[in-house]
């Protein structure tokens, strides 16, 4: 019986090392700067540098969610305004974006 009690103590202590642990990552892309939009997100920049704003991006081809292939020049000349939102399944301010 003791080694059953143990187990569960390891494991509880686990559980809750790990929900600890994800909560500090969540924490890292929130901010709270004056210029971001109400309800957004801040994201790091990566490089500390400026971000760029009215420069061309490399022209690359993927496939929408019903499979059709699409040309992002394509779709930015077709638009007046063109975002391109890249996600990743192990971020978790990804994964509540993803529809």
């Amino acid at each position: 019986m003791t080694r059953a009690r143990f187990a569960l103590t390891i494991v509880v202590v686990a559980v809750l090392l790990a929900a600890c642990d994800a909560g500090a990552q969540v924490s890292d892309y929130q901010g709270g700067g004056k210029d971001k939009a109400p309800g957004s997100i801040g994201t790091p920049n990566p490089g500390g540098g400026d971000i760029q704003v009215n420069t061309a991006a490399l022209d690359f081809t993927l496939n929408d969610f019903s499979g059709k292939s699409v040309n992002l020049l394509t779709v930015a000349h077709a638009h007046k305004l063109t975002i391109v939102n890249f996600w990743a399944s192990w971020c978790p301010p990804c994964r509540a974006e993803m529809p």
